[in-house]
């Protein structure tokens, strides 16, 4: 990062002919410098193992539900919040690749298309089982369980929850 400010700054100045030209041009990051994932922003496993305790222990409330599914489908499938917020029931579809001459098995499965960072139009592949969650889910909404079933299009996958007025 120090070097890429370094960097800027000399070609700012040799735009403003106050040096002849920029050092920092010919220094190269090594690679091991570069940035890495931060580990520090993501779950163990034991506290991924203790927050599915904490879920199965609510209450059977719609907001309850609504939770437990939102936070598997996080878990499985990386998305960002946004993307969780904004996916509908139709930006899921049904996959199927015959097999290929390195890969001589079928591959079937859901694929949630999102519009992500940047604007851009992802794919990300949705487990079983928690397409098997998510149709409960919109049972529990009073939607119909099949997800290609045309009484669901425009459905939100994180549906609205009721919640009690506390008096």
């Amino acid at each position: 990062q120090a070097i890429t400010i370094l960097r800027g700054l000399y070609a700012f100045w040799v735009g403003q002919n106050y040096v002849m030209g920029n050092p920092w041009t010919g220094v190269k990051v090594p690679r091991s410098s570069q940035p890495k994932v931060n580990a520090g922003r993501s779950f163990t496993t034991q506290q991924w193992d203790f927050i599915g305790e904490q879920l199965a222990l609510l209450p059977n409330t719609s907001s309850a539900r609504r939770l437990r599914f939102g936070i598997r489908l996080l878990y499985a499938t990386g998305l960002r919040i946004s993307e969780l917020v904004a996916a509908r029931v139709d930006d899921l579809g049904w996959v199927e690749y015959g097999p290929d001459a390195d890969d001589q098995e079928a591959i079937e499965g859901w694929i949630l298309s999102v519009v992500g960072k940047g604007q851009r139009l992802r794919h990300v592949p949705v487990p079983l089982g928690v397409v098997a969650e998510l149709a409960s889910y919109l049972e529990s909404r009073g939607l119909d369980p099949n997800l290609e079933d045309p009484s669901n299009a425009g459905a939100h996958l994180m549906g609205a929850t009721t919640y009690a007025v506390m008096a």
